[in-house]
């Protein structure tokens, strides 16, 4: 399998790009998409720099070997958004911890809830747990655990923040109209502000339909993972 574009932008989104090489929280030297020696060339030094799209291509030649990884270790098909979770976390912990971990045994014998919770424990470096890495390994989870689909919960947290935000953003226009004495406050009365807030609402999950199903999973996954 090929890492899907949610996975894809998970592990950019958390290694972060850096064009000019540096040491990570372990000493090990990085560049690029958390490109390491390990992964293979280039090797990362002191000095070394490399271009945004040298970096993508690095990124590119380095899944390979992870999604190789994660197809050899795994004994039953994975579901796209299974297999984007383990990749990367196999990137991001490398392929002897990820072929010892629980979250791979767990997923061969079919106990996914348990391979799920699994990717939680790996949010240590030195021996130290780094919010970063808690952060990265929760939305590992929630990508491992989704189905596909935007769920009619994700609509109502989308349309309920889009009616907040645009009846504030309509109270804050009626304010400074009327702070230049133009009087919008004697038709925008309350109802007034809730009604068009409710429309900006509408336009927002009209807006985020348009967009496209994966656009709006990764732009969820951006916003709360």
């Amino acid at each position: 399998m090929k890492t899907g574009s949610r996975g894809l932008a998970l592990i950019k989104q958390y290694e972060g790009l850096r064009l000019e090489a540096y040491q990570d929280s372990l000493g090990i030297w990085t560049i690029g998409y958390g490109h390491t020696a390990q992964a293979g060339s280039p090797r990362p030094a002191a000095g070394m720099r490399i271009t945004r799209l040298e970096a993508e291509a690095i990124l590119a030649q380095d899944l390979i070997e992870y999604e190789r990884v994660v197809d050899k270790v795994v004994t039953r098909p994975p579901r796209q958004n299974q297999f984007d979770a383990m990749v990367s976390l196999c990137f991001n912990i490398g392929p002897g911890n990820f072929t010892r971990s629980s979250v791979a045994r767990a997923f061969n014998i079919g106990e996914e809830m348990r391979a799920a919770e699994a990717f939680l424990a790996w949010n240590k470096a030195g021996g130290r747990v780094l919010p970063g890495l808690t952060r990265r390994r929760a939305a590992e989870k929630r990508l491992f655990l989704s189905r596909g689909g935007t769920t009619p919960a994700k609509w109502a947290v989308a349309g309920a923040y889009g009616t907040i935000g645009g009846t504030a953003l309509a109270g804050a226009a009626d304010s400074f109209a009327s702070s230049l004495g133009l009087g919008l406050s004697s038709f925008l009365d309350w109802r007034g502000l809730l009604v068009i807030g409710a429309l900006i609402g509408i336009a927002g999950v009209a807006t985020l339909w348009a967009i496209g199903e994966d656009r709006r999973e990764r732009l969820w996954d951006r916003l709360f993972g």
